[in-house]
């Protein structure tokens, strides 16, 4: 189980711009449903997710990925100005709403590797 914990004793605020709120976060337990992506030279997609969801666990394994968080008709790892970097052998705790997807694609073309996608519960 990972949790993520504010250490210096604060909650950490997850701002959700749909809805203009903030969301005040002690911890989150990634126990939920978790998908394992083989990505290579193209750009994949995860499945939605869900309702309940509202912070996802990337896990990457074998090679440095870009990565891309919004809906499925304009999610695009491959645009710089809305990708993010994620080192080999990295984890991170990303916020999400529900009906989103990641969209991952490699950093270089060297090979291929894994992203473990997690979500909280």
């Amino acid at each position: 189980m990972s949790t993520v914990v504010d250490l210096a004793g604060n909650n950490p605020v997850a701002l959700d711009p749909a809805i203009t709120r903030h969301d005040k976060v002690s911890s989150v337990e990634f126990r939920g449903a978790s998908q394992s992506l083989v990505v290579d030279s193209s750009a994949v997609t995860s499945t939605v997710f869900g309702n309940l969801t509202r912070f996802i666990r990337i896990a990457v394994n074998g090679q440095s990925m870009l990565y891309d968080i919004d809906i499925p008709a304009d999610v695009d790892a491959t645009d710089a100005a809305k990708r993010m970097f994620l080192a080999d052998g990295a984890v991170e705790a990303v916020p999400v709403r529900p009906g989103q997807v990641i969209q991952v694609i490699e950093h270089t073309s060297t090979g291929s590797g894994v992203v473990t996608i997690t979500a909280d519960k």
